[in-house]
């Protein structure tokens, strides 16, 4: 059927490319976004090491597209992780002609991956997700193309190794599909010998391994974004690339599985546009009977991915479920092509191609970042509210902290500002960090950090054994506060210190000393009694309009800290300064927020002419 077909297979992945690069531009992200967004931009522009595992094959690939002349060096990376899912889903239909379904089927079924939301999501602001669903669908495609070639024809076993490599160097977690991704490779009545033979291959997928040498040689200049300051030690280099910070979160709560579950579940239905639910078992089935080594082999995939992701407890989880994804999409594929020759329907092929127009259509208005500012308003309101030479603390990272290392050291915008995230300051390489790139900021904190440091060796050296020891916990975290206290004090009557709203009673013990005295979203910490400064309140239209028709959890999140940020200055305002103007202007901007937030009920029902 497919042979009088008039389009070659390459321009029908072609034209699915443009079709899904297409509708991510159009729905992209303008600037910056949530969590490593920023980080990642940074990393990328000024050729840093980025945050475990480091990720040198997204790094180097990213720093030469910023070489280009965009009008925007965040714009322009959004627009790379675009292109890198576009052609992800290039490849997810040549995978499935590979499977030797038909053209239809196989567009079906690669426009259904391409507008999945857990995958759109990726092409609208750039992410290492972006491209590990590209070298994924690359991989998957090398190894059917691997089992489909004769028994003597090694070529693109080979291409398949180096592949997965590179999986290795962008994601560590691919580890974790490598059984199934072999059993998939091995062409069928593979023999010992044959095998044997096959085993020396598949070293050459040690050789991308080779990229993450830059992370240390990189680290050893000091860039401006230098995370784990591999350079300083193997130790440093291996505990980085290991990634072994984020271990204490895996199967680490016995409850995290179902809940993950639940998140897993629920993409499915939009990703294969509900009625494909019945395509994924029979896909399943149908492989399991004519084609049971393939079945084991995504099998083997499915459970290496949800092996690691089900017990991974991180609120972010639901990128990590994408090579699962992939596999549920596959087994639709499948599903309709034996659905369409049992019922002898091959004449309405066609109209398979209604699912993904229906299942992107269903979701545009959900996956329209494009006027979505939200991020970057948020840490320009908070840079707008600090003075010169502002020291900020915070935790923050998803809203602010990670916008501002991309503002500061690609963009140029306040160098003047030092800012500490209270939560990094658990980690080994952040003083040392700080030290380089604030000195003024951290010229006291040498004897707190001093006697900070061993504690902190010993958590990193074995955090199991080291929570066991209830003495060994109390005196890092009183040695943690110390920290913090000296990086305050050190600044005291020098450069304005700020936390952000988060903190405030969050270490039992910190700036007891000191007055909280609100500035916009930013709380200021002072000795004496001060008044509230001006609040510059204008960037909570920008806020507010990106957010708009927005409602997922990090959504929800920003939304929540802008108003609780801004509730508790105006009642600060009323309370403490009588300020009636004050009150009354931060309560407008609440209001712009959520009007029918529970923070703008009370603030209304506050009797301004009686303090």
């Amino acid at each position: 059927m497919d042979r009088r077909r008039p389009f070659h297979p390459a321009a029908i992945a072609a034209t699915i490319g443009l079709a899904t690069l297409v509708s991510y531009l159009l729905t992209q992200n303008p600037g910056l976004a949530y969590t490593d967004s920023g980080e990642l931009a940074a990393a990328c522009a000024t050729f840093g090491v980025a945050h475990p595992t480091g990720y040198p094959l997204f790094t180097l690939l990213g720093h030469t597209w910023t070489l280009l002349p965009w009008p925007s060096v965040i714009g322009g990376l959004n627009v790379l992780a675009a292109v890198f899912v576009a052609a992800s889903a290039s490849m997810m239909f040549l995978l499935l002609q590979e499977m030797r379904l038909s053209r239809i089927v196989s567009a079906t079924g690669a426009l259904l991956y391409g507008w999945t939301s857990i995958v759109w999501t990726q092409a609208q602001s750039i992410e290492v997700y972006s491209l590990h669903a590209l070298l994924l669908t690359t991989t998957l495609y090398a190894a059917v193309r691997s089992r489909n070639a004769s028994k003597n024809d090694v070529r693109w076993f080979a291409i398949t190794a180096l592949l997965f490599g590179l999986m290795l160097t962008n994601h560590l977690s691919s580890a974790f599909l490598l059984p199934g991704i072999v059993l998939l490779a091995l062409p069928p009545g593979t023999t010992r010998a044959q095998t044997k033979r096959l085993a020396l291959i598949a070293c050459l997928g040690l050789i991308p391994l080779a990229l993450y040498v830059a992370l240390p040689l990189r680290s050893a200049q000091n860039p401006p974004i230098n995370w784990g300051m591999v350079h300083r030690s193997l130790d440093a280099f291996l505990y980085h690339v290991k990634g072994t910070q984020f271990g204490v979160w895996l199967f680490s709560d016995d409850k995290v599985a179902g809940k993950n579950l639940k998140v897993f579940l629920a993409m499915l239905p939009q990703a294969v546009a509900w009625i494909g639910l019945v395509a994924v078992a029979i896909g399943g089935v149908t492989l399991v009977r004519r084609e049971r080594r393939t079945a084991m082999a995504l099998t083997l995939i499915l459970a290496g991915n949800l092996g690691i992701s089900l017990g991974y407890s991180i609120p972010d989880i639901e990128n990590y479920f994408l090579p699962s994804v992939m596999v549920v999409i596959i087994l639709s594929a499948v599903g309709f092509a034996s659905l369409l020759q049992r019922v002898k329907a091959e004449r309405f092929a066609m109209a398979l191609l209604l699912l993904p127009i229906v299942s992107a259509a269903s979701v545009w208005k959900v996956q329209d970042r494009s006027h979505d500012r939200a991020v970057e308003a948020y840490t320009r309101m908070i840079l707008d509210n600090a003075e010169p030479n502002a020291v900020i603390i915070t935790h923050q990272w998803d809203y602010f902290c990670s916008a501002f290392w991309y503002l500061q050291n690609v963009e140029g915008v306040r160098p003047d500002v030092t800012i500490i995230d209270k939560e990094l300051l658990r980690r080994t390489w952040y003083v040392p960090y700080l030290t380089y790139r604030y000195p003024t900021a951290m010229a006291g904190t040498r004897s707190a950090a001093e006697a900070y440091a061993p504690y902190l060796q010993l958590f990193e050296d074995n955090s199991d054994e080291f929570m066991k020891d209830r003495t060994s916990v109390t005196a890092i975290q009183q040695r943690f506060v110390a920290l913090l206290n000296a990086i305050l004090l050190s600044n005291d009557g020098k450069r304005p210190v700020y936390i952000t709203g988060e903190m405030v009673n969050e270490e039992q013990g910190f700036a007891t000393e000191h007055r909280m005295v609100p500035a916009g979203p930013l709380i200021k910490l002072v000795r004496d009694s001060v008044a509230m400064p001006p609040f510059n309140l204008s960037r909570v239209t920008d806020i507010a309009a990106g957010l708009k028709g927005h409602d997922q959890r990090l959504d929800k999140g920003l939304r929540e800290v802008v108003i609780v940020s801004l509730a508790q200055a105006a009642r600060y305002a009323w309370q403490v300064e009588h300020n009636v103007s004050a009150f009354k202007r931060i309560r407008e901007a609440v209001r712009t927020m959520d009007p029918r937030s529970i923070a703008i009920r009370q603030l209304d029902e506050v009797h301004i002419d009686t303090p």
